[in-house]
């Protein structure tokens, strides 16, 4: 998924709310697979969302302490 793909997932019609919930699920479930959405931008909506809680799981926090 790309940044490109995350700006376009926001003409999304569908509410944030389903997106967000639906790509915790994928997330949290190992073997989940996204729902097929009729319009292809919900689709990318939630892997964009997807894309967003990974990505933010596995940034390094930074810390002043260098041990």
């Amino acid at each position: 998924m790309c940044q490109k793909c995350v700006r376009a997932a926001k003409k999304s019609k569908a509410k944030f709310g389903k997106i967000n919930f639906l790509a915790h699920y994928v997330d949290e479930k190992q073997f989940a697979s996204i729902p097929m959405f009729e319009k292809k931008v919900d689709n990318l909506a939630v892997e964009a969302r997807l894309h967003l809680i990974r990505k933010a799981k596995t940034k390094k926090r930074y810390s002043r302490k260098s041990d």
